[in-house]
């Protein structure tokens, strides 16, 4: 497994944690669409935007 695989689903979880936490302690119930919305976007930002953004922050340098 590649590393910017391993890294989009390491975040993943980890959005979809503290979703799960958050809805639990703050709203009293899971909000599911919240957990599964966080869990893409962080499996995308990490995935995608982060190693490009990286990429280019070593070539200005």
């Amino acid at each position: 497994m590649n590393e910017r695989m391993k890294n989009g689903i390491i975040s993943a979880i980890t959005f979809a944690g503290i979703a799960l936490l958050i809805g639990y302690f703050i709203y009293g119930e899971i909000k599911w669409q919240y957990v599964i919305g966080l869990s893409i976007g962080g499996f995308l930002s990490w995935y995608f935007i982060i190693p490009k953004l990286s990429k280019q922050r070593a070539r200005k340098k």
